[in-house]
């Protein structure tokens, strides 16, 4: 079967383990360790991700909430507080926009590595076990 490069690090991981299992210390076992190191920082941005933002709605509900324009001056409680909100609206915006950011980065290097591990594994530096394997899969459909 050949695997597609497009899906999820888990089920990609997944299946090379299970067609290739590729040995301790091997150039895909280091590329596969890498991708889990970025996965694994890519997952820790989610949250972050998520309270950034979900600010960011919170302060867009508030600036661009229907407003009698009369009574909003600069000088008046209600427009000092409209204002407040304007300009962290902006700061929650930047502050969503960075992390948005690192996390499309990490996506493309797992993509990266994705990549490199298949271009390995559809090299001759493919291991005789996983050689082995692949052949004794394919004998076991065909009969």
């Amino acid at each position: 079967m050949r695997i597609k490069v497009e899906i999820l690090w888990e089920h990609f991981r997944a299946l090379v383990m299970a067609e290739h299992a590729p040995e301790p210390g091997s150039a895909v076992a280091l590329l596969m360790a890498e991708a889990d190191e970025l996965e694994a920082r890519r997952e820790a941005l989610h949250p972050p991700h998520a309270e950034a933002a979900e600010r960011t709605r919170k302060l867009e509900r508030i600036v661009f909430a229907p407003i009698p324009a009369l009574g909003l001056g600069a000088n008046t409680p209600a427009g000092r507080e409209w204002a407040k909100a304007a300009a962290e609206l902006t700061e929650a915006r930047a502050a969503e926009a960075v992390i948005a950011a690192q996390l499309s980065d990490l996506s493309r290097a797992v993509k990266t590595r994705q990549k490199e591990i298949m271009s390995l594994l559809g090299a001759p530096a493919v291991s005789e076990r996983a050689i082995t394997s692949a052949r004794e899969s394919v004998l076991k459909r065909m009969r």
